[in-house]
């Protein structure tokens, strides 16, 4: 993120970038969830589509909390690794030795960055609907498509 000048014209990239989160982990559920179906009732379902978004607030926090970028600042060595736990170095190794600096016309790394959230979160979103498929699922094949 950069933080904006002092006319405060950062504030639409910002509100985009919080749009941008908000689909990327919304998107990762919906993925995850088509992948390990949940053999529960549909309230249940429900629920658990509404609560694993939470999942990521401490990765959204690793994002936000590392050090800023300033205008005109070059961006630091391991800069993906700093704010994508999972996935960053993936996106430090193919873009080493990049020369650029906070603010300038170049968002390709503004575009990695949201890419590797979506991958993280995927990763993440993955895992815990096959953790819950595996403790929920049944040996029996109910379909508990009905309400209670």
């Amino acid at each position: 993120m950069v933080i904006s000048g002092p006319d405060n014209s950062g504030t639409i990239s910002v509100s985009a970038w919080f749009i941008t989160i908000a689909f990327a982990v919304s998107c990762a559920v919906a993925i995850a969830m088509n992948v390990f179906p949940l053999n529960i009732r549909e309230k249940w379902k429900q629920l658990a589509a509404f609560l694993a978004p939470f999942i990521s607030i401490p990765f959204i926090f690793v994002m936000i909390i590392t050090p800023e970028m300033v205008l005109g600042q070059a961006f630091p060595d391991y800069y993906f690794s700093k704010r994508l736990p999972l996935s960053g170095w993936l996106f430090d190794g193919l873009t080493f030795g990049f020369k650029s600096t906070a603010g300038d016309d170049n968002i390709l790394p503004g575009i990695l960055l949201n890419i590797g959230f979506f991958i993280e979160m995927i990763i993440v979103m993955l895992l815990l609907f096959w953790y819950l498929k595996t403790v929920l699922g049944s040996p029996v094949n109910n379909d508990f498509s009905g309400d209670e």
